[in-house]
């Protein structure tokens, strides 16, 4: 191999024609597979997907408006039910959500439980928060970037909002230079997020939610996970350091809710294996165009 094209295509399906028509030998943008046709590609043998260190989620802007109060927050997160993302949705094998961290990160480490799906205990939040069957509640914006599958995700979860709480969500779509714009400047309420691993670590997810963190863009602040984390940070014993981080997993997800875990991502490539050699799946979803190979 010497040298490697590199195609900048942004609609999914141009991509898969490139693809299907031999004009492309390799696609691993799982952005790049249009919706209506997953259940169709799965079956064949260029198709391949795996689990890798990545997290979608919604964060809460925590700063102002009605998600100030927590309490609100985790009756949005319990009004969700994550497997209609996944099976009506994204459709690619994803593990829902119960947790931040994806599985895998890190030696041991398991994420504790989060918030369950539970429409009933999610009214009564809301209720307790003064705002029953949504009465008073003001309109709020999910924002979410331009592109077909985060409009479906969208409007589900619109959907899912009104049914079990009686609020009403305006859907905003920004372009993904403008989302990321707005969502640094807190200019949301709700906002669709996703988080890849940068290491095989619980820290590489947890740290991003400290007083003040670059990665934060929640405004949620909290002194008790501040501790958590430094105290991660300082701790040689791998038992114990996990434990300290499931406490501030807890914390961030269970407790507080600053962010509403969806589901945790699947790595996909398209590719003919035996033409194709070099492209192995891994937790950190990597692959180098240099250990690639012709057959």
């Amino acid at each position: 191999m010497k040298s490697v094209d590199v195609l900048p295509i942004e609609d999914p399906n141009t991509g898969l024609n490139f693809f299907l028509n031999g004009d492309a030998d390799l696609m691993m943008d799982k952005g790049m597979i249009p919706n209506t046709v997953v259940d169709q590609l799965q079956g064949e043998p260029w198709f391949h997907t795996a689990p890798f260190l990545g997290t979608y989620f919604t964060r809460f802007n925590c700063e102002e408006g009605p998600f100030t109060d927590p309490r609100v927050r985790r009756a949005f997160a319990m009004a969700i039910d994550k497997k209609r993302i996944t099976e009506k949705i994204t459709k690619l094998g994803e593990v829902v959500a119960d947790g931040f961290v994806p599985p895998g990160a890190g030696q041991g480490y398991e994420s504790p439980a989060g918030l369950p799906y539970d429409v009933e205990k999610a009214r009564a939040l809301m209720k307790d928060a003064g705002y029953e069957g949504g009465a008073g509640f003001p309109l709020i914006r999910y924002l979410y970037i331009n592109k077909p599958i985060e409009t479906h995700i969208a409007v589900e979860l619109q959907n899912m909002w009104k049914d079990a709480l009686g609020v009403t969500v305006a859907l905003h779509k920004q372009e993904q230079k403008v989302w990321l714009t707005s969502m640094k400047q807190l200019d949301y309420d709700l906002c669709r997020s996703s988080w890849v691993g940068d290491y095989n670590d619980p820290n590489t997810f947890l740290d991003m939610f400290v007083t003040g963190g670059g990665n934060n863009r929640t405004g949620w602040s909290s002194a008790d996970y501040d501790g958590y984390i430094a105290a991660a940070a300082a701790e040689p014993d791998p038992a114990k350091r996990n434990a300290i981080f499931q406490k501030a997993e807890s914390l961030l997800v269970a407790e507080e809710a600053a962010v509403l875990p969806i589901y945790y991502y699947v790595g996909v490539q398209f590719y003919h294996p035996e033409k194709l050699g070099g492209v192995q799946t891994n937790l950190l979803d990597e692959h180098p165009f240099r250990a690639m190979f012709w057959k």
